[in-house]
């Protein structure tokens, strides 16, 4: 026995291809495969788009630019370890001064950056207001 869609079907198209559906529906077939070839090509070049469409690095296709990448923030902020390093011996010095004015010193000469003075004086924080 034939489902009621199979029975609706000549029907439908004919609705459709009055209406123009048909013509739309293939303008948006033919886009979806336009969409997934230009997504192969992104993928090819070490990306793909995220949920929230921003360009990120594929994980398959990626992985030598992910090494690139890697190596220039290396060069340019160093290694975690050298970053770890430089964050201890900030939080050493601001936990060793004599006074305010000392951390305050510390501060003004880039010691620390915001996420460091947050971290260490939570009071600083901005409220937020309702």
């Amino acid at each position: 026995m034939k489902s009621v869609r199979h029975l609706n079907s000549p029907i439908v198209e004919e609705f459709a291809e009055k209406k123009g559906a048909l013509k739309l529906a293939d303008q948006i077939r033919a886009g979806r495969e336009k969409i997934k070839e230009q997504e192969e090509e992104l993928s090819l070049l070490g990306f793909h788009l995220d949920s929230d469409d921003d360009v990120v690095l594929d994980y398959k296709n990626g992985q030598l630019l992910r090494k690139t990448i890697t190596a220039r923030l290396d060069k340019d902020l160093g290694t975690e370890d050298d970053i770890d390093a430089r964050f201890d011996s900030a939080k050493l010095a601001m936990l060793t001064v004599a006074s305010l004015e000392d951390a305050e010193k510390l501060i003004e000469i880039g010691v620390l950056d915001l996420e460091d003075k947050l971290t260490l004086f939570p009071a600083t924080q901005p409220k937020e207001t309702t």
